[in-house]
């Protein structure tokens, strides 16, 4: 498995504060719209309660409007429970069951996915509530006839049929969000999941592999592909850096350092072994180039000119160098690497080994 290098940045959690406002928006707005069409409606029929009780819902939603711009979700959620069934008991009563205000309750039934509260049950109750209130109000009527004479067939049977258009949309826009929610869910669980690989399988301060995920998934050449060959780098000198920039000045060593031989060598991976050394396994090249390459990186870190706090200094590193083939293995290459690393640093450092 070849990794990329990359920086190891944890990923941003959505917005979830503008979507919640967004969809309970569109339910208010949604309600609104039907407690305008409702006062035409029941004032056309001369039923005064109902026509003056959704002149007091279009009020209701415009401060839901507000309450739910504040975030107050769970507030604004029970008391559109509560308006709700107020409502069709209102109107109701007044109209008759034959209108079909009641099929309401049951499309309130159905957003038990619109759950703000700690609490899981409680959409439920609601839900609960909302079925007593049905039964109660069918009951009720069976053996009461309504407070206005019911309209002409013909006029019930449109109110009918808008009522339940309504409630069709209800239950529908709910489901539709119910997906949307999910989808949401799961893209914003894959994206931790991706962050919290990040962070297992990179080291925070240089942005390279960590060992663990080194050693777990460097791909060793095969049949197919050149020998290539593995590297063990070691900053010298590096507790003296440590000591006279302190402990800030010895991280930008080891990410100035990393960067540089990242950049010396793409054709690699590339870990942060442990403290100050770095591990190179490069592939796709033979063995005189590999030598070639890492003696470069070498020279090119001792040129450069390192830059903290208004002090410029330089770095050395060490480098020890084996040759890959299909017939080793890679803890045998670690351990030819690392000493000819320790070789390098016998021999005065600042130089690289590969014999």
């Amino acid at each position: 498995m070849k990794h990329k290098n990359t920086e190891a940045v944890v990923p941003q959690v959505n917005d979830e504060e503008l979507y919640l406002k967004k969809v309970y928006r569109n339910i208010i707005l949604l309600a609104l719209f039907a407690h305008g069409s409702y006062i035409l409606i029941f004032a056309s029929l001369n039923f005064l309660i109902p026509s003056v009780y959704n002149v007091g819902s279009v009020i209701f939603y415009f401060f839901m409007l507000y309450t739910t711009r504040r975030g107050l979700y769970r507030l604004s959620v029970t008391l559109i429970h509560v308006e709700v069934c107020l409502f069709v008991t209102a109107c109701t009563l007044t109209g008759g069951w034959a209108l079909g205000v009641e099929m309401y309750l049951v499309a309130m039934s159905s957003l038990v996915y619109f759950c703000p509260f700690h609490r899981k049950y409680i959409p439920y109750l609601f839900a609960l509530a909302e079925a007593v209130v049905f039964f109660l109000l069918f009951f009720y009527l069976s053996g009461h006839g309504s407070y206005y004479e019911v309209p002409p067939k013909q006029t019930t049977e449109i109110i009918f049929l808008y009522n339940a258009a309504t409630c069709f949309i209800i239950i529908i826009y709910s489901a539709f969000l119910s997906r949307v929610s999910a989808t949401v869910n799961q893209q914003q669980l894959e994206k931790e999941n991706d962050g919290l690989t990040i962070l297992a399988n990179y080291d925070q301060l240089t942005g390279l592999l960590t060992r663990r995920a080194f050693l777990d998934g460097v791909e060793e050449p095969g049949d197919n592909r050149k020998p290539g060959a593995l590297v063990m780098a070691d900053i010298d000198n590096f507790k003296r850096i440590n000591d006279t920039y302190g402990h800030q000045g010895g991280d930008y060593v080891l990410r100035t350092v990393a960067e540089l031989i990242r950049a010396g060598c793409r054709q690699a991976d590339v870990c942060r072994y442990g403290g100050e050394e770095f591990l190179l396994m490069i592939y796709g090249t033979g063995w005189e180039e590999s030598t070639e390459l890492v003696q470069r990186m070498c020279d090119d870190i001792a040129a450069h000119s390192f830059l903290f706090q208004k002090n410029v200094f330089h770095v050395t590193v060490t480098f020890g160098m084996c040759k890959t083939d299909k017939y080793g293995n890679l803890n045998e290459w670690i351990s030819c690497a690392d000493k000819r690393l320790y070789i390098g640093k016998a021999r005065g450092k600042n130089q690289v080994v590969a014999h």
